[in-house]
């Protein structure tokens, strides 16, 4: 749902196993299982240890010692060198004099271990800290991953992945009148972690992070319903068709969310389409997804749905400001194009709402979801960083300009592919310039110097005016 937020984490990497020793090697195999954790694990990460300088020595057995203060008896038959073959044995093995061996009390394994959090702990804790009131997944379901989106990380000094959103088909299976039924349905599947080798104390002050996303949905659609607007909500947040608990593995649960997914596409990979040529009739398919349609032929583009989708995006930051709804990481990308000119949002993530009255500002903190190349000034400044209604015009500049650097690219290899210079013509020019000074009128320093979402409305009006009459 950054998630600040770090892209191209890497993977989850697990903790490396004890090795074993063969022959007659328990107790040290024993020992090495109530070690201190070594650097880069969950459990090390979350208690801020860095270095693997305080662990415990990995203990090593000296054959020879074990024999050495034994006087053997003379009927003793005589010890071979070779270790021994490991085998059940059949009688007590002698106890061993070396004292580095010998498992104590101080090296005995902690009082909290992973199995005192359970899944229904946590589903509670879940419930608690979000107020989501839809229960867990309880039917069997199957996510057959496609795609990647983003892998983001939010574990300070630490390369954990703290979320990864994936792309796919959620194939939920129910049995109904004693038939077995199958659907399938393409969705966003969100996962975050949640560790519980700390203990259950520890839940609460991690959902503060992980849990924000299932807590900003609920949050928006309670701004909707307290306002008697429950319809708003529908069409402007995009369904959530479930989430879960999974886990745990190796100690950690991870709470998932899968989100519908339209098939047009996120907001960008729609305009970006709309560049290479795809019109209302040519979407998104199995061999063409969205945000991947490949060049066609000529210089023509869709402007007036690019101007149009462009034009519902400020009415969606209209009817949210209507509401106290403050987002501090809205992008392109968490917009989901569900249908012709209409947009719905996903990864609530940090979302806030305003009383009714009150200025629409919130504080900036290390749980707060921000990226900051798309961040506004005012959420990345040292005293005080806040993000206000205001921010949202900043982010939707810096997004504008950022979808502009790949449809220049695009239209430009089209022009030249079809023997012409430029963008294409001189109408691709005026489009693109008037799109650009919008941008960057949005990206103004001071929040003060930004225009209204009023403004940008009529600027946006007036250049789909322009483009319809080229039809």
């Amino acid at each position: 749902m950054a998630f600040s937020k770090f892209e191209d984490a890497k993977p989850l990497t697990k903790s490396s196993a004890s090795s074993t020793v063969a022959g007659a090697m328990k107790p040290a195999a024993k020992l090495s299982a109530t070690a201190k954790p070594v650097a880069g694990s969950s459990e090390s990460a979350l208690k801020g240890k860095s270095s693997s300088k305080n662990a415990s020595p990995k203990p090593t057995w000296n054959s020879s010692t074990r024999l050495e203060n034994k006087t053997p008896s003379p009927t003793t038959p005589k010890v071979s060198a070779r270790a021994p073959w490991p085998s059940t044995p059949t009688t007590s093995p002698a106890t061993p004099v070396t004292p580095a061996i010998t498992p104590s009390a101080t090296t005995a394994a902690p009082s909290i271990t992973t199995t005192t959090v359970t899944r229904e702990t946590v589903v509670a804790e879940v419930k608690k800290a979000t107020g989501i009131k839809l229960s867990p997944i309880s039917t069997a379901t199957t996510f057959k991953p496609l795609e990647r989106i983003v892998q983001k990380s939010n574990i300070t000094d630490t390369q954990e992945p703290a979320s990864s959103v994936t792309r796919g088909i959620l194939r939920i299976t129910a049995t109904v009148d004693g038939v077995k039924q199958v659907e399938s349905l393409p969705v966003v599947c969100k996962t975050t972690p949640i560790f519980a080798t700390p203990g259950a104390d520890s839940i609460p002050e991690q959902l503060e992070w992980s849990g924000s996303d299932l807590k900003g949905y609920v949050t928006a659609h309670g701004a909707f319903h307290s306002r008697g607007n429950s319809d708003l909500a529908a069409k402007h947040i995009m369904q959530l068709v479930g989430w879960d608990v999974q886990g745990p593995v190796d100690g950690v649960f991870h709470i998932v969310t899968y989100t519908a997914l339209a098939p047009l596409g996120t907001l960008k990979d729609r305009i970006c389409d709309l560049a290479r040529g795809a019109n209302y009739r040519r979407a998104a398919s199995r061999r063409q997804a969205a945000g991947q349609h490949r060049l066609m032929p000529g210089t023509r583009a869709e402007w007036t749905e690019i101007f149009n989708l462009l034009i519902a995006k400020l009415e969606q930051l209209a009817v949210f400001r209507a509401h106290g709804i403050v987002m501090p990481d809205n992008k392109f990308v968490n917009d989901l194009v569900t249908a012709v000119n209409c947009l719905a949002a996903i990864d609530w993530d940090g979302y806030c709402v305003a009383a009714p009255g009150c200025k629409a500002s919130f504080p900036v903190t290390w749980r707060t979801p921000v990226t900051p190349k798309f961040a506004a000034p005012e959420q990345l400044r040292a005293d005080s960083p806040c993000t206000t209604s205001t921010s949202h015009v900043f982010h939707l500049g810096r997004d504008l300009l950022n979808v502009l650097f790949f449809m220049v690219g695009d239209l430009r290899t089209r022009a030249q592919s079809s023997g012409k210079e430029g963008w294409g013509g001189a109408f691709n020019e005026e489009m693109l310039t008037g799109l650009a000074r919008i941008a960057m009128r949005c990206v103004a320093e001071k929040p003060s110097q930004r225009p209204s979402l009023a403004a940008l409305k009529a600027d946006l009006q007036r250049l789909n005016l322009r483009a319809a009459s080229r039809v």
